[in-house]
């Protein structure tokens, strides 16, 4: 069928012209050769039918280049590649940032440069972000919908307007519906970045997960295993960014406003981050003065605290967090950072019980995830310590016929230094009078053997070596008579007679001094001291300490160096000398301390504790 010439060109001969795949004509009714032949002889002598030809080239092409970003020209608003990644760092003035963005919303050369900067240097979106972009209207699936089906319908409108419009763009909508939708959402997130960018708080938390060096957790802290700390000087070059940019931020606000309680609980964040725990605490209390009952003030201070008492080895700090934590947890029971962070302190109080507790709360809470992980492996880990004790306290302690029995046993060693101090005190108290009897009895071998044993154990497991040296010189019947003295004076002490006590180690005193017996007689000095001090006789006290202090310097003995500095204290503080009674509870606490002598060290605590409920 031959066209007639005198009809312009509709849409389809328009498309079978512009396309390079034009085919027969099919029965659905595509051009055939003929009738494209037709049609473009017809345009050989229409002009308007061959300006209409020139603009649908024209669009088709514009279309096909701009569905490939990198071949698209630039223009004459256009920027500098470069430019882009300043706009998507933030680091332009508002307005230009603004222009810009607008710009790269409409071109299609700066528009995919800019998406390219902002995922180059993206980095994690913050909860907070999340969410103000979920809030968006553009990120919802019924808007996306809405959208596409307005295009489509302003589409429509087109094509019954104009048809060689409607063949130009029938088959890149969706794409554009979608591509739109996406820049949207682009602009979106880089506006928020630049508009909200990250608190101080979001900082520190980053960079405590990037670096965590502490065992406390902080708020909105990811989970991270604990980085070992390589010597207490480091380079500002060494701070995770954020830490850096935290720091900007705090000093900046804090120049404005010294006194401002949330920049202050920044700098104590960003001060534990650092190591630096004294500033971060006085920060802390600065802030507590404007806002007494802020929980999370609270929290802050006790994780202070336990950073200090980690690092310097000073136990009362412990008990200061477990305090200033017990508080926050009053004003806010579930929060998961101050339980977590309290179950840590009391683990090193060997408050195995209460611990316990806050791990088994904490758990009730946050069930799933790192941190929880980390709460099961310790909860786990106490539970074990807490039954042995448990276990150990409810049984009897071994004779020496029972020790002298299953001496090849691996886990005998284990059972007595479970409860070393106790054995030292039966050893003393019955072992020895059994070992080397005053009177014409057998000795004892089961005895002498548990107490070979019990030697063996402090030696090696508490590098204290009263005991092994003791039995080193054990000749003569003075050394016999200084242990049954000595062994009268500890029993006198128990059961509160301390008078009787005092004479009979000062006899002691003189017997084991006579049988060549220091490490004897060093021990009857020491259970003298104890009387005194319970008897009030506090000069005393001092004058006889100050004796002891050179043979306990030059020898060691463990358990004796820390027993008698807490008895330093005690006379110290008899007489009121309050320096060197502070000064001796810190002495006796890191030496039970240094030798694992647990009792001991709990019995220093008690001590520190009065001292600060004095101050």
């Amino acid at each position: 069928m031959t066209r007639p010439f005198d009809k312009h060109l509709d849409s389809d001969e328009l498309d079978g012209l512009v396309s390079s795949h034009a085919a027969s004509v099919t029965d659905s009714g595509r051009l055939s050769e003929q009738a494209l032949g037709e049609a473009q002889r017809h345009v050989e002598s229409c002009q308007d039918c061959s300006r209409k030809v020139q603009m649908h080239k024209s669009v088709q092409s514009e279309i096909l280049r701009l569905g490939v970003p990198s071949i698209v020209p630039t223009g004459p608003d256009c920027v500098d590649e470069t430019e882009w990644f300043n706009v998507a760092g933030g680091l332009l003035p508002e307005a230009k940032t603004r222009e810009l963005m607008k710009h790269a919303a409409q071109c299609g050369h700066c528009g995919p440069l800019l998406k390219n900067a902002a995922e180059t240097l993206s980095d994690e979106v913050t909860p907070s972000e999340e969410t103000l972009l979920a809030s968006l209207r553009s990120t919802r699936l019924e808007w996306q919908k809405n959208m596409a089906a307005t295009l489509r319908g302003d589409l429509r409108k087109r094509r019954q307007k104009t048809s060689w419009w409607r063949a130009v763009l029938a088959w890149p909508t969706p794409a554009y519906a979608f591509a739109g939708i996406a820049a949207v959402a682009i602009v979106a997130w880089i506006g928020l970045r630049i508009l909200h960018p990250p608190s101080a708080e979001q900082l520190l938390a980053q960079a405590y997960s990037e670096r965590r060096t502490m065992e406390v957790r902080i708020p909105g802290a990811k989970y991270a295993p604990m980085q070992a700390e390589r010597g207490t000087q480091r380079s500002d070059f060494d701070k995770p960014q954020p830490l850096l940019k935290a720091e900007f931020l705090i000093a900046e606000n804090l120049g404005k406003n010294p006194n401002d309680p949330v920049w202050l609980q920044a700098r104590a964040r960003a001060d534990l981050l650092n190591g630096n725990y004294d500033s971060a605490i006085k920060s802390l209390q600065r802030a507590l003065e404007t806002q007494p009952n802020s929980p999370g003030l609270l929290t802050d201070l006790g994780s202070a605290y336990f950073v200090r008492a980690k690092a310097t080895e000073r136990p009362i700090d412990y008990g200061y967090a477990i305090n200033s934590l017990g508080r926050a947890l009053a004003k806010s029971p579930d929060d998961p950072i101050a339980l977590f962070n309290r179950a840590l302190a009391c683990e090193q109080m060997f408050l195995y019980a209460q611990a316990m507790d806050d791990w088994e709360h904490y758990l009730r809470i946050d069930r799933q995830g790192a941190w929880a992980e980390e709460a099961r492996k310790r909860l786990a880990t106490i539970q074990e310590k807490f039954n042995k004790r448990q276990q150990s306290e409810a049984d009897p302690l071994l004779t020496p016929s029972e020790i002298a029995n299953d001496i090849q046993d691996s886990a005998l060693q284990d059972r007595i230094d479970a409860r070393i101090e106790e054995y030292l005190h039966v050893a003393l108290t019955e072992w020895l009078l059994q070992a080397f009897p005053a009177s014409p009895v057998e000795p004892s071998k089961d005895s002498r053997v548990a107490l070979a044993t019990l030697a063996e154990i402090t030696l090696r497991k508490h590098d204290d070596s009263w005991l092994t040296d003791l039995l080193g010189h054990t000749a003569g019947l003075q050394f016999s008579s200084g242990l049954q003295a000595l062994s009268a004076s500890v029993a006198a002490d128990d059961r509160g007679d301390y008078s009787s006590a005092n004479n009979f180690a000062q006899h002691a005193v003189q017997l084991l001094r006579t049988a060549a017996s220091p490490a004897g007689e060093l021990r009857a000095r020491a259970e003298e001291v104890y009387s005194d001090h319970l008897l009030w006789e506090g000069q005393r006290c001092i004058l006889l300490l100050r004796s002891l202090e050179e043979p306990l310097s030059s020898n060691s003995y463990g358990w004796l160096q820390g027993q008698m500095s807490l008895e330093k204290s005690n006379c110290a503080s008899i007489v009121g000398d309050l320096g060197t009674y502070e000064k001796a509870i810190g002495a006796g606490i890191r030496e039970a301390q240094t030798h694992h002598y647990t009792s001991l060290f709990l019995r220093g605590l008690g001590f520190q504790a009065l001292s600060a409920a004095s101050i």
